[in-house]
């Protein structure tokens, strides 16, 4: 095997990279759990994310192989790149559930919630000292009102 100058670079890579995909993978887990069935969901574009994916790592693919025989270290860079790529909730991810919410790597349960309201076409919620949104269409207010008084009892935010 030849040992190319970059190789501990790539040891350092696989361990970054690893690490970001057990993160994106529990943000996964967790909105699996804590969502429930999908009310209304913006922002998740799925075919951008798995185009970029492909382009990076065939990209990448390239510039290793070009430089000679990739190393089992630079393979694993190059999947574990893209297997983040292609897990990761996208920064403008708003999700609404009939259990929780999500917004890009925050996912909370209704229960979770500090406050909350229905306004206009918007549940927005407060975590610590951040109010955050997502758009719940009208439709669905009632239901998720009754849902979020259940879960989250006494949280409801006095101004509408």
């Amino acid at each position: 095997m030849v040992t190319q100058p970059w190789t501990p670079f790539f040891g350092i890579a696989c361990a970054g990279l690893g690490t970001a995909f057990v993160a994106a993978l529990r943000v996964r887990l967790r909105a699996a759990r804590a969502l429930g069935d999908h009310l209304h969901e913006e922002g998740g574009d799925g075919c951008a994310r798995l185009v970029t994916a492909l382009g990076l790592a065939a990209a990448t693919t390239w510039l290793v192989v070009a430089a000679g025989p990739p190393s089992p270290l630079a393979t694993a860079a190059v999947v574990l790149a893209m297997l983040c790529l292609l897990l990761r909730p996208s920064s403008a991810l708003a999700l609404c559930g009939t259990g929780g919410v999500q917004r890009g790597w925050m996912v909370r349960s209704f229960a979770e919630l500090d406050e909350w309201r229905l306004a206009g076409a918007h549940l927005r919620f407060r975590i610590g000292s951040r109010w955050l949104a997502v758009e719940l269409p009208p439709e669905h207010h009632e239901e998720t009102r009754e849902r979020l008084r259940a879960r989250a009892p006494g949280r409801e935010s006095p101004f509408r």
